[in-house]
């Protein structure tokens, strides 16, 4: 039985979509191109998250992607408040703006979990792709989805959805996939109450059963063995896993005919091996130009209320969260022992090993904040500024009540800098007198 996503208009649409690309493209990116995964063995890179990070990321998909020689420019475009270090439910939104003379500008104007900021790359890089060789510039009849079935048909929809076929064209088909449909949920702990929220999140242009169908498209025209089918589908979503399985084995009998529609030349037999991913060393030098270009404009910094003045990391761990919240595992636990009829020395024991364990494992968590009372924004070792008041972060702290305190040593140690200086600079006076003194002497007086 076939699926009911995408229909056959819509499966039409992808696979004429995807036709012309090859045409226009050559089949070989399609048919040979290593299929993109979010790991180490894709990205050695060192990644440091924020805009510096997104750069890095961009400069290794384009090297995936063949685009070697075009350079990144990321614009944080991010409001002033907002925070830096990420969480869990902030959605990740990159946004291509334009490519001119080999450089690739990038706007990230939400920054979420680490996680997201590939498959986002990858899609603007696909739009990229297309604008280098200038393939939205023929128009392509009909968009995905036609009006009758209630979706947007204008141009920049549009762009979206080539955009997404072609980075499955490209190799990242596993992250459009898993990118499409996204659901995240986290939990929070107040007292007695527990808090939980969850969100539903799109990365792209296609929902998630079309890209599955081209994933799968791809695969079955490669002729892929179960054995790498299965790792493709083992580096995907529950949903799309099923899907990329299922359309597979559906596509397989006519794996033939669907070479032939997309205009692949030959049998997977007669191809080249399969490309090697493009992993070698970024230069130094790249990276250091990365940190310099992406960094939040001065400007921007400027607005913060707290702009350089000095603030330290405090430390801090999960661990008065954790003993709550395992206070209330406990609780739950000894409601349902009262039920069976337990002693009550063992449910305290119960209750003991839940707290303790809740504090244990929340004291290996760090949560380190900012010293300022009014902002104790969360960020960590890697930051140099505070995201969200803009304080110069100057040391750490083991408690926010020497917060004072370290004030104070830092202003006896600036005044005794400044005191040394002075005296370096009387010296320097003295010492350029005497010679002038001498310099006098020697000279002849006046009459």
């Amino acid at each position: 039985m076939t699926p009911r996503h995408p229909s056959e208009s819509d499966r039409r649409w992808l696979t004429d979509q995807l036709a012309e690309l090859i045409a226009r493209s050559g089949w070989k990116t399609f048919a040979l191109a290593p299929l993109v995964r979010a790991s180490d063995s894709f990205f050695p890179d060192r990644y440091v998250h924020g805009p510096a990070g997104v750069r890095t990321v961009a400069r290794r998909i384009l090297r995936h992607a063949g685009l070697d020689e075009v350079r990144v420019r990321v614009v944080d475009g991010r409001a002033p408040e907002a925070g830096r270090a990420g969480t869990l439910l902030q959605q990740t939104a990159i946004e291509f703006v334009s490519l001119a003379d080999d450089l690739l500008v990038l706007e990230l104007t939400e920054l979420g979990a680490p996680e997201d900021v590939v498959p986002s790359v990858a899609h603007c890089v696909g739009r990229a792709y297309r604008e280098q060789r200038a393939l939205d510039r023929v128009a392509v009849a009909g968009p995905y989805r036609g009006e009758d079935e209630g979706s947007a048909t204008d141009d920049e929809t549009l762009e979206a959805q080539r955009a997404t076929v072609a980075a499955v064209y490209l190799g990242f088909g596993i992250l459009a996939a898993n990118a499409a449909h996204q659901y995240r949920a986290a939990g929070s702990q107040d007292g007695y109450w527990a808090r939980t929220e969850w969100v539903h999140g799109n990365i792209g242009g296609l929902d998630a059963s079309a890209v599955s169908y081209l994933l799968a498209l791809q695969l079955v025209v490669r002729d892929a063995d179960a054995a790498y089918i299965a790792s493709v589908v083992g580096a995907l979503a529950p949903n799309q896993a099923s899907d990329v399985r299922e359309w597979s084995a559906i596509l397989r009998p006519d794996a033939v005919a669907q070479r032939e529609s997309l205009g692949l030349v030959g049998a997977p037999r007669d191809w080249p091996a399969e490309w090697e991913p493009h992993v070698e060393p970024i230069d130094d030098d790249e990276l250091a130009d990365a940190d310099l270009e992406a960094d939040e404009p001065e400007a921007r910094q400027a607005e913060k209320w707290n702009h350089r003045r000095p603030v330290w990391r405090v430390r801090d761990t999960r661990a008065a969260s954790g003993a709550t919240l395992g206070a209330l595992v406990g609780f739950v636990l000894l409601v349902a022992a009262a039920f069976t009829g337990l002693p009550t020395s063992a449910m305290i024991v119960v209750v003991i090993v839940s707290v303790f364990g809740g504090l244990v494992i929340g004291g290996r968590v760090r949560c380190d904040f900012c010293s300022e009372p009014d902002c104790q924004a969360l960020f960590d070792a890697t930051h140099a500024r505070c995201p969200r008041c803009g304080g110069r972060v100057v040391g750490e702290i083991s408690s926010a009540n020497k917060r004072l305190d370290a004030e104070e040593e830092l202003e006896e140690q600036e005044a005794a800098h400044r005191l040394r200086d002075a005296d370096g600079l009387v010296a320097d006076d003295s010492a350029a007198d005497e010679a002038n003194e001498d310099d006098r002497g020697d000279a002849p007086r006046p009459d």
